[in-house]
Order: structure tokens, then C-alpha cells, then sequence
């Protein structure tokens, strides 16, 4: 069993595309199982070959975190990170007006409890995560998927290195067109005029203030600042 998990705007629908390749994996009908740290009071046993994929902020506890692990001894989790600079971006764009991490403090406390899973989970089971990044997949998704393949212990299939073919989510739909995209990588270093200015132009609060916020979550996952956000 397989979920794809991490706060969104990660590469989470990207990565679950990647794995929808497989004929191992049985992927559910719609992307994304938001009850599934809930389902029948967190008791509930997955077929082995589940592949789905959660947001974090559908799992409300680590408790349930923590239960669905036990509870299903074979399942693993590729956790999709991005550049948490690039990822505040895309909340708050993506999000906007309606989505409760598209505020500022609704995308920090979005992000900080994604933080907070992850370093609970690769604490208690470390050999049932892996961490993917969005980035690393854009520039070679090949060595990505054997990457994740290996981990799984799945074969590797040329058909997984097309996602775009598969893609359910309208938005991603669009944005990959064919094949993949890196203009997707380190949008914070022109974040004023990316997304036509948008994050100058139409949002309530300072950029600035969030960047400033989530800095060291930059330096937790393992990226840095080229050059910090003016």
C-alpha cells in the first residue's frame, strides 16, 4: 500500500500520476482519500495494493497517523517536499480567496503541521518513508521513479515517466501539457512579478512576512535561499 502525502502544493498529484503507472498499484477512483487516517475510527485495514494520496491536513492527530501505520504493516509513504518558499507561493495563489491556507496564518499553521508529521513519522517509522522532492522529480523524473520503485520495491515501468497522460487534476492537467515544467522551481526568487504580480497586487498581508515565518522550514528540508525574498 502507498499514499502520497504532504501539505498541498508539493507535487503530491504529480508524484500520485507518477505511481498510477504502475500495474502493481491500484490507484482509487478519485485522487485523493481524505478519510482515510479516519475510516471506521482509524481502525481500518487497506488491500495491499491501495495507492491514494492525502493532504496532512486531513490527518488531524498523529495519533492517526500513528494508528493507520500500525494497522497496516505494509503500507509506505512517499512524502513530497518543495522549496516551503515556492510552496507558500502556490497556497496562496492557488488558494485564493477561498482556501484556508491561502491566509497567512492559515498557510504557516498548514505548513508547520506537515513539519511536525514528518518529523514525528520519520522517527517512529523511518524505513516506511520516503521523502521526495518536487524538484528533483521536474529536472529527472526517470531517477526519481526508480527512486521510488526501489523503495517500494516495485518494478519500474517506462509508462510511469509520463504522468501527464494520467493527470486527474484539472490544474495540474494544464500545467503539464505534454511533458513537465521547471518553471515551477525557485518561483521565490521573482515572486513579485510571478503569477502577473498577483502576490503584490491582490492579497491582504506582506509576502515578506510569510517568507520570514517559514525560513526555517527552508533550512529543515534540506534547501536554501539563493537569494532571500525584497
Amino acid at each position: 500500500m502507498v499514499v502520497v502525502f504532504s501539505c498541498g502544493r508539493t507535487g503530491t498529484n504529480l508524484v500520485l500520476e507518477i505511481l498510477s503507472g504502475s500495474d502493481i498499484l491500484i490507484p482509487t477512483l478519485t485522487p485523493e482519500d481524505r478519510y482515510l487516517f479516519i475510516r471506521e475510527n482509524n481502525k481500518f485495514i487497506y488491500p495491499e495494493d491501495y495507492l491514494t494520496k492525502s493532504d496532512s491536513i486531513y490527518c488531524t492527530s498523529y495519533g492517526h497517523f500513528g494508528n493507520f501505520m500500525t494497522n497496516n504493516p505494509t503500507a509506505k509513504i512517499i512524502w513530497t517536499i518543495r522549496h516551503p518558499f515556492d510552496t507558500a507561493m502556490s497556497k496562496v495563489r492557488r488558494g485564493f480567496p477561498d482556501a484556508a491556507d491561502a491566509s497567512l496564518k492559515g498557510c504557516v499553521k498548514d505548513m508547520c503541521w506537515m513539519e511536525y508529521l514528518y518529523n514525528e513519522a520519520n522517527c517512529e517509522f523511518p524505513d516506511r518513508v520516503l521523502t521526495i522532492k518536487m524538484e528533483d522529480v521536474l529536472l529527472n523524473i526517470e531517477k526519481e521513479t526508480q527512486k521510488m520503485c526501489n523503495f517500494l520495491n516495485i518494478p519500474f515501468e517506462d509508462e510511469m515517466v509520463r504522468p501527464w497522460e494520467r493527470m486527474r487534476h484539472p490544474g495540474k492537467r494544464e500545467r503539464y501539457p505534454g511533458k513537465l515544467y521547471t518553471d515551477q522551481i525557485d518561483m521565490y526568487l521573482n515572486w513579485r512579478t510571478v503569477y502577473d504580480g498577483f502576490l503584490v497586487n491582490n492579497i491582504d498581508f506582506n509576502m515578506l512576512e510569510l517568507f520570514k515565518k517559514i525560513e526555517s522550514l527552508v533550512y529543515m528540508f534540506s534547501y536554501d535561499i539563493k537569494k532571500f525574498p525584497e
